[in-house]
């Protein structure tokens, strides 16, 4: 089955495709700009929080080194004799220069164990010049010694963004560093929340779009069910009035080729109306001169040559007639009226005028109908339909055959149907008899193919449908119309 591409189907794809190819370049542009300006925020941080850190280190260093030089001084001044005789200033001295070189700042258990989710993630470290350590927060990773400025390491505990300061006056290094994860789930975050409002409103936005395209399309729609409602006979014009201006074109193509359409099968109907009535007056004189002349003449062969040449008037009259009434229907819905027509007293008319041509054939005419049967239509339409069914039931139907017509409700419908016992059609030619002159290989009898073409017509004409199957006892033709129920 090949593909039917379809206008709603590749807009939707073309809108919604591109919202969200924006939604993901979005996507990439935030969350760079979010990744750089968090990087660049938090490495100011880091480099702030390692200034404000020297600072305050710096005088705890400096006066560390007064101290030292003040116990350095009196050390030297006292010298070891002079400190045999003032054993307390000795002991405090020896335990200064113990603490100094020995002990290292940290917050303590109890500060350890109130720390915040993310202070694990947050590290300082500070060290003497000579490498010595000075300071160091709980869980701090060991930074690379004497790094300054900005850096990456690995810990432990993951990847790791450090800073490092070098004090110009003491020489002490202070090191500051978070670990990545901290960066990367602000990042995260800050993408989420600026996203996550549009992804809740992508939906509404696809129902927006599908409305949107919906109601640009309604014209089409509309243009669609107005192609639809034109009958095989009927050419009006489309309506151009709140057609979009992309359609405007086409519309106007179609009514262009509509109206070529419609002066081409009026050409053709006044041609055949035309020329059946200019046969008609040629055709009576020559049946005239051909019957006076049969009564006048004694001649045996003479006489048969002149009943075929009145049967051939006959037949000629006869296809004259047909073109005439195909013509009529040809014309189009304008002929037929709309009104409720008793389809049971209208059969019966119509066969008791036939009857005598059924008698002649040898031929068994019934109407089968329990109850009076209104349908919606022009009585001389349908008079002319029947007529030409139960017409070409008796020509093709052998002498002592039957040919019947039943007319019943079926499923809310109305159901004619004409049915016979004669030799039928092969099942390959029921679909060409509506065409025109067509006639059965098979058939013998007289006539011009146009009967069931004329009856399509009148059948088009009200809407109704016709079908054709097996006939009377499993042979012959059956022909089927079935008309809509008329609406009370």
């Amino acid at each position: 089955m090949k593909h039917r591409l379809s206008l709603r189907r590749t807009l939707l794809l073309g809108l919604l495709s591109t919202i969200l190819l924006a939604w993901l370049t979005g996507v990439g542009l935030v969350f760079r700009e979010a990744r750089q300006e968090v990087s660049d925020v938090f490495d100011a941080d880091l480099a702030r929080s390692a200034r404000v850190m020297t600072s305050l280190l710096r005088h705890e260093v400096e006066e560390e080194r007064n101290i030292s030089r003040q116990v350095g001084a009196v050390s030297a001044e006292l010298g070891a004799e002079g400190l045999r005789h003032y054993p307390l200033l000795a002991s405090l001295l020896e335990d200064y220069r113990g603490n100094s070189q020995e002990e290292v700042l940290d917050f303590g258990e109890a500060a350890v164990g109130s720390l915040h989710r993310y202070e694990s993630k947050l590290a300082l470290v500070a060290r003497y010049q000579d490498g010595g350590l000075m300071l160091q927060t709980p869980g701090a990773p060991d930074f690379p010694v004497g790094k300054s400025g900005f850096f990456d390491f690995k810990g432990p505990s993951g990847k790791w963004r450090g800073f490092g300061l070098t004090d110009p006056v003491t020489g002490f290094v202070v090191q500051v560093g978070e670990q990545e994860q901290v960066r990367a789930g602000l990042v995260d975050s800050i993408v989420g929340n600026s996203l996550l409002p549009f992804l809740l409103v992508l939906p509404l936005m696809a129902l927006v779009i599908w409305l949107g395209v919906g109601r640009a399309l309604r014209p089409l729609s509309r243009l669609t069910a107005e192609m639809k409602s034109h009958t095989p006979s009927s050419l009006a014009p489309l309506p151009s009035i709140g057609v979009p201006m992309e359609v405007q074109p086409l519309v106007n193509e179609l009514n262009g080729l509509l109206e070529r359409v419609a002066k081409t099968l009026e050409h053709e109907r006044r041609f055949t109306a035309d020329a059946a009535h200019e046969l008609r007056t040629p055709l009576a004189a020559l049946r005239a001169h051909a019957q006076l002349a049969l009564e006048q003449s004694r001649d045996p062969e003479l006489r048969k040559t002149l009943r075929q040449l009145l049967a051939g008037a006959d037949r000629t009259s006869h296809l004259v007639a047909q073109l005439l009434t195909l013509a009529r229907a040809d014309a189009g819905p304008g002929v037929v009226s709309s009104q409720p027509v008793e389809l049971v007293g209208l059969a019966r008319r119509t066969l008791s005028e036939l009857g005598q041509l059924a008698v002649e054939q040898q031929i068994e005419l019934a109407l089968e109908a329990a109850e009076a049967v209104p349908v919606t239509g022009d009585a001389t339409a349908l008079e002319l339909l029947l007529r030409n069914l139960v017409d070409n039931s008796l020509r093709y139907t052998q002498p002592g055959g039957r040919v019947t017509v039943r007319i019943a409700r079926q499923n809310g419908e109305v159901l004619l149907e004409v049915l016979d016992n004669g030799p039928g059609l092969a099942p390959a030619e029921r679909e060409r008899v509506f065409e025109r002159f067509f006639r059965g290989a098979a058939v013998t009898a007289s006539g011009s193919g146009l009967g069931l073409s004329i009856v399509q017509r009148i059948v088009d004409a009200h809407g109704a449908r016709v079908a054709l199957g097996e006939g009377l006892e499993g042979r012959g033709l059956g022909v089927r119309v079935v008309f809509p129920a008329v609406q009370k």
